[in-house]
């Protein structure tokens, strides 16, 4: 038999058995069996349990909102043992039920370590961007007490902080939840007048890494898309997440990785491999008999047959008359190039001006390291918001990017130019609705 476990916000709020034949309701409407906390991202009746074909099926009854699965949205999943979904602060587990306390009380170890403890611990999905893979988690103890023993690393996850200046501050973060923001508490210290005191949270777990806002004031923003505040998101390695002039780069390294390189002797690399030096040989002219077809007769030891009274020395004749033909054709052909070359020859053209010079007149190799770096994700971003017809939010991108290189960067200019035709046109627009607005009022 299956129980249901209801978390929010990584604490136990209900359990209860599921009982074939019945079908559970769950939404924040009091006709629902379970009942859940007003929510802007929870319906009234947002999704049902049931028993389909001897098997227990979750499906989605909202028409706006999904539940999300290892990360993915889904609309409908069937049930097993350790299956979790969630539901905007709320984490739902799919247990069997033990058969002895000692057993569940081992069980709810596991749990324990492996589900993702929604917004405030945000534990989830297994993530592709872990340079390793987990091994079994090994458990200790009696009935009383079960403690995690040992847990391999996946990988350290670290941070990168490129401010708006060029400068790069990297942090390695340890433990398994980290505070961002302005707060000197914070793990996460965000230098910047438009963070909030407690901007977003990171956290990891068996599952993956997550990111979660706290409701700040200027929000975050995720590879360009802002994040719903107080919703767990994965992240992966690789991710940018930016807090006004700040671009935070979040990086999961292998720490073994180091340790795996093959170290070379230093002797081994200074010296030079010695030359295949050629085996002495003599190249021996020796006439070969052939049979009908150009094949070469041989006796049972392999040795060419030689027949009694043959003569080799008229072929040996003919072959030194076609050489001597051959040779006094090349002579010839070269003897009628050398003027035709001197005839064909075109006057010498004025050299090119390398490209290193024209390179050197380019803005953009004058920029530090960290400049140059900066501009080429802002305008990853700002081309990601452009396509996506976010004309506001690109523009803002590609005004910091100019800030830093004016004479901008592939083709920034031409779509800064198109930001701002748009914005003049929807200024346009909203000026001709509030004349027809006021016109009606009047």
């Amino acid at each position: 038999m299956f129980n249901v476990k209801v978390r929010l916000h990584g604490q136990d709020v209900k359990e209860f058995a599921l009982e074939s034949g019945h079908e559970y309701t769950f939404g924040r409407s009091s006709d629902c069996d379970v009942r859940l906390e007003e929510h802007p991202g929870i319906s009234r009746t947002h999704f049902k349990i049931s028993e389909v074909d001897g098997s227990w099926e979750v499906q989605v009854l909202s028409k706006f909102g999904d539940l999300t699965h290892n990360g993915t949205p889904i609309q409908n999943l069937q049930l097993e043992d350790g299956t979790v979904f969630k539901l905007a602060g709320y984490d739902f587990l799919m247990f069997e039920r033990a058969a002895t306390a000692a057993s569940k009380t081992h069980q709810q170890a596991e749990e324990d370590y492996q589900l993702p403890m929604a917004s405030g611990q945000s534990e989830v999905a297994p993530s592709s961007n872990l340079p390793a893979c987990l091994t079994p988690v090994e458990f200790e103890g009696s009935d009383e007490s079960t403690k995690i023993i040992e847990t391999a690393s996946v990988g350290l996850p670290f941070i990168r902080i490129v401010e708006g200046s060029g400068k790069e501050e990297t942090v390695k973060l340890e433990g398994r939840k980290w505070l961002a923001g302005r707060e000197d508490g914070s793990q996460i210290l965000l230098n910047d007048r438009k963070a909030s005191r407690k901007q977003f949270e990171l956290s990891s777990s068996p599952q993956g890494n997550f990111i979660r806002d706290l409701g700040s004031s200027n929000g975050t923003l995720l590879n360009g898309m802002p994040l719903a505040a107080d919703e767990l998101k994965a992240i992966r390695s690789g991710d940018v997440i930016q807090v006004g002039q700040l671009a935070i780069h979040f990086e999961v390294r292998d720490p073994n990785f180091e340790r795996r390189l093959m170290v070379v002797p230093q002797e081994v690399l200074s010296s030079t491999p010695a030359l295949m030096q050629p085996m002495p040989y003599e190249m021996i002219n020796y006439p070969v008999p052939s049979g009908p077809g150009g094949a070469v007769r041989v006796d049972q030891s392999g040795s060419p047959v030689v027949y009694e009274g043959q003569d080799f020395s008229n072929e040996r004749s003919v072959q030194e008359a076609k050489n001597k033909k051959f040779r006094f054709y090349i002579i010839a052909a070269l003897v009628l190039a050398v003027p035709v070359y001197f005839l064909m020859e075109e006057p010498e053209q004025p050299k090119k001006k390398p490209k290193a010079e024209a390179a050197s007149n380019d803005p953009f190799t004058k920029l530090t390291p960290q400049q140059q770096q900066q501009v080429k994700e802002l305008i990853v971003v700002g081309r990601n918001l452009f396509i996506q017809g976010k004309q506001a939010n690109a523009a803002e991108q590609l005004r910091k990017l100019h800030a830093i290189l004016p004479s901008g960067f592939e083709n920034s200019l031409a779509m800064a130019a198109e930001c701002e035709e748009q914005e003049r046109i929807e200024q346009a627009r909203r000026a001709v609705e509030r004349e027809l607005q006021q016109a009606a009022e009047n």
